[in-house]
């Protein structure tokens, strides 16, 4: 693997790659409600981001759409960590579903890390922007799901979203790099994460959209913007408990979703989660698996 930068920009084009300035540093703060413990700076005229120092990280303005609040999640760390490159080489599609993976993890009690993702998916160098790497499922059943219609509210990042970004300072020690590097990505389907996925495949579609998973309604319950004992004491009931991850989904779609039965879906939705019990506790497995009436339910596109 070769480094992209050693003191000098990756970049060998002319001029100013960045569109943030220092003005607009607090207005972005505020609008994403950044808390003060978050170290941003803006970059120089002339520096762009791989050129970040050795305790920096560059952090695009479309990570901050995708979900950044508090930290580079946990999953982003992990998976830039297998690979050895800098987690600013994600491109923003890709950040944004590796963190609703996290959060569908979080969520349900599953621990979904680089094995599970690599059982379905794999990583590929982006060709139209050289240095980044993006996911790509390798059937065409992703963990996370971008629903196609009847949802209101996607967030697509536009063609130059590699001209606005912030240095971010790591704290303390990082399991990732903090410089970029070219990286051999093809890597065969990893079998040991086979049984998480296969459950996680089995969680109701509404409950796998990326939509709802980097929602406000669900971020708000997940490590990714939460910390410390409020995110343990919200995990403990949230796992514990469908009826409170189905509360949380029920206050996304009716924002959403203009047309849907909440008493016919949270019904559908309480003979998944009994499936699931049975699947932990070694009893039969039947409704937690995709071929069954709850699974076969969420196999397609909504109705609506």
């Amino acid at each position: 693997m070769a480094p992209l930068r050693q003191r000098c920009s990756y970049f060998l084009d002319d001029g100013p790659r960045y569109e943030i300035q220092e003005e607009s540093l607090i207005n972005i703060q505020k609008k994403f409600a950044i808390p003060p413990s978050v170290v941003m700076r803006c970059p120089s005229e002339f520096e762009r981001a791989p050129d970040g120092r050795s305790d920096e990280i560059a952090i695009y303005e479309a990570y901050l759409e995708a979900g950044f609040r508090v930290g580079v999640p946990s999953i982003v760390a992990e998976v830039s960590s297998f690979f050895c490159f800098c987690p600013s080489q994600l491109t923003p599609p890709t950040w944004r579903t590796l963190t609703a993976i996290q959060v569908l993890g979080e969520f349900h009690g599953f621990v979904v890390g680089v094995h599970e993702i690599l059982y379905s998916c794999y990583f590929a160098p982006l060709v139209s922007k050289p240095g980044f790497y993006r996911l790509r499922s390798r059937d065409g059943t992703p963990l996370v799901e971008e629903p196609s219609r009847g949802i209101k509210g996607n967030y697509p990042f536009g063609d130059d979203w590699d001209t606005r970004y912030l240095f971010l300072k790591i704290p303390g020690s990082s399991p990732y790099p903090s410089f970029w590097r070219t990286v051999d990505v093809a890597r065969p389907m990893s079998f040991i994460g086979d049984v998480v996925t296969k459950l996680v495949l089995g969680v109701p579609q509404w409950f796998r959209w990326v939509n709802f998973l980097m929602s406000k309604e669900a971020l708000r319950h997940s490590r990714v913007w939460v910390r410390g004992m409020a995110f343990h004491r919200d995990q403990s009931v949230l796992q514990g408990r469908a009826t409170a991850r189905w509360e949380l989904m029920k206050e996304w779609l009716d924002k959403k979703v203009d047309h849907w039965n909440p008493e016919e879906e949270y019904r559908r939705y309480l003979f998944w989660a009994e499936g699931v019990d049975q699947l932990m506790t070694g009893g039969p497995v039947q409704a937690a698996t995709s071929g069954s009436a709850a699974g076969s339910r969420y196999s397609g596109d909504p109705s609506f």
